[in-house]
């Protein structure tokens, strides 16, 4: 047996191992959530939700396991929840902004290519959009 199984007692590392599962399995979903997911605010979203329930998950079973260990309560670890809980969702939040002013730039330049308003350019200078084909009966 190791050295930690010897000093840690089974209530302490039962939830600790299932809490620490579960940050893991968690962090998995969210990273399969990036890679099946095609619009870039749902991948942002399952990024923010895998990253930061998953990483909490794992540092509240490293605060168990510590505190376990040094036989009182160890908060080291809250602060790194602490700001993983701050940073986490606002760069998502940042990401999603830009993301959101990018797609309104170019919503107006992917327009100006559809059909539509190309005949409505070539109707404004005094030219026909058709082609002499379709002036064409039969």
């Amino acid at each position: 047996m190791n050295e930690l199984a010897q000093h840690l007692p089974w209530w302490l590392s039962l939830p600790a191992s299932l809490l620490l599962a579960g940050g893991g399995l968690l962090t998995l979903i969210g990273a399969l959530g990036v890679l099946r997911f095609d619009n870039f605010f749902a991948r942002m979203h399952a990024a923010t939700l895998g990253t930061t329930l998953g990483a909490g998950g794992i540092l509240l079973a490293y605060i168990l396991v510590m505190s376990g260990l040094a036989h009182g309560l160890r908060l080291q670890g809250g602060l790194i929840a602490v700001l993983m809980l701050l940073t986490a969702p606002i760069s998502a939040i940042l990401l999603m902004q830009a993301g959101m002013q990018r797609s309104a730039r170019q919503k107006p330049a992917q327009a100006a290519n559809t059909p539509q308003a190309s005949a409505a350019v070539a109707s404004s200078k005094g030219t026909s959009s058709k082609s002499p084909r379709d002036s064409c009966t039969r």
